[in-house]
């Protein structure tokens, strides 16, 4: 059984926001998927993180966030110096957070 990490607020958040459901059933999009985990479907049913998606989606401009990947490393926003992730360069950047 396949067992996905619980995004399926965000929907939830859409539905607030825009007042209806995305273009594409979620439940239609699970079952092509073959994702069969109750636990998926009760997270989107439930709105279990709702509260959380809305208060970071609501973050996002205050932050200049606009897409992910976006880090912040102690409260620093992270750029990177190319468009490819470097771990080498991230690793540097945690480190030179420590001091």
């Amino acid at each position: 059984m396949l067992e996905l990490p619980a995004i399926p607020e965000l929907w939830h958040l859409q539905i607030e926001q825009n007042g209806s459901r995305p273009d594409w059933d979620v439940s239609c999009r699970r079952n092509k998927l073959g994702i069969t985990s109750e636990t998926f479907a009760d997270c989107v049913n439930d709105n279990k993180y709702g509260d959380f998606v809305k208060k970071v989606a609501e973050s996002m401009a205050p932050n200049k966030v606009e897409g992910t990947p976006t880090v912040f490393i102690n409260g620093t926003r992270w750029e990177r110096t190319t468009s490819e992730f470097n771990l080498d360069e991230f690793k540097a950047a945690v480190e030179a957070a420590k001091q």
